[in-house]
């Protein structure tokens, strides 16, 4: 099957939809996806990682071997907003399977991404998500993660600010 031309015949969320259930079928490699994501010239990118963030979501799991590697991409600046979003979702869905090699980076990536402006705030709010459940069993890391929240929260969306003040209130600070 065609992924490219799946891709690039239509932008909704019913072909997105129609992609994950393909690659959920076996039709289409999870791997060529990923290699859209990873290696494919715009709008492929972003297109399959709507895709992405249907097949996560319906499958649990079936992304922990990439959450390396999904941390790299998702430090690229060169990559599409959709793409960081639908990244950070599909971490956020496997964050309980990071390993502590992979979440001291992912935890220090997540504050550089909660305190940068440049950065929307859908992937900001994920990223206090992730932190935060990372941050869970260290008190020292819900100190620094609470600070940095209330540090940021006068002064960004309101989107943000709800996030910011679930996340306080989760961690009981």
């Amino acid at each position: 099957m065609d992924l490219t031309g799946l891709l690039l015949a239509e932008h909704s969320k019913a072909q997105a939809q129609r992609i994950a259930a393909l690659i959920s079928e076996g039709s289409i490699p999870f791997d060529r996806l990923w290699a859209c994501i990873c290696q494919g010239e715009p709008p492929l990118p972003q297109r399959a990682a709507w895709a992405l963030d249907h097949f996560t979501e319906a499958h649990p799991g079936a992304f922990r071997p990439y959450l390396r590697q999904a941390l790299q991409e998702w430090q690229k600046a060169s990559h599409h907003n959709a793409v960081h979003r639908a990244i950070a979702k599909a971490i956020l869905r496997e964050v309980g399977a990071v390993d502590e090699e992979t979440a001291g980076p992912l935890y220090d990536w997540c504050l550089r991404v909660i305190g940068n402006l440049e950065d929307k705030t859908a992937i900001q709010a994920t990223a206090m998500s992730i932190a935060a459940h990372i941050a869970r069993p260290y008190p020292e890391l819900q100190e620094e993660l609470c600070a940095i929240i209330r540090e940021y929260l006068p002064h960004r969306t309101a989107g943000y600010a709800s996030r910011g003040k679930r996340i306080l209130s989760q961690l009981g600070k």
